[in-house]
């Protein structure tokens, strides 16, 4: 089950749902020198709906895949590692690109999905990565971040 709410409704959602979210990069961690090799450091803060209450999270992390799942084991006591991530273009109005007025206003119907295979940590380290079990979720959006991230909600739901 992937969870995908229908627009506007909100039906068909998971345990957990992206309500709005934030990302911010702190300063490199690279040395003195500028050296942008180190990986940066995001903080994820956003409203997750768990169980139709909301809950306001942060977390860090070197992505804003990496920093919503420290967000979501901070808030939620549940630790999951990223298997498999694949994303892709799911839709454009033939009739927008290319249009000198869609462009001006930067409007798209461009839309992406985003699939991600979540396994718990405590499997991951017993089963080891590629025998735990995996669990499926999806996100889709205009917003490619927004689809990451709700593909991982799709996930976390399947878990329990």
């Amino acid at each position: 089950t992937y969870h995908l709410p229908l627009p506007g409704k909100g039906k068909n959602e998971g345990k957990f749902a992206l309500r709005n979210f934030t990302l911010s990069e702190e300063e490199s961690l690279g040395d003195s020198t500028g050296d942008l090799s180190t990986p940066r450091l995001r903080t994820f803060r956003g409203k997750i709906v768990h169980n139709d209450k909301t809950h306001e999270v942060s977390g860090k992390g070197n992505g804003p895949i990496s920093a919503l799942l420290d967000a979501i084991e901070r808030e939620f006591n549940v630790s999951a590692n990223v298997r498999e991530y694949s994303e892709h273009a799911v839709r454009a109005d033939a009739a927008q690109i290319g249009s000198n007025a869609s462009e001006k206003r930067g409007q798209s119907r461009a839309q992406a999905a985003s699939y991600v295979e979540l396994v718990r940590a405590d499997d991951s380290e017993k089963l080891g990565a590629n025998k735990a079990p995996g669990f499926w979720g999806v996100g889709i959006d205009a917003d490619i971040t927004a689809t990451s991230l709700k593909a991982v909600l799709s996930a976390i739901s399947n878990m329990f």
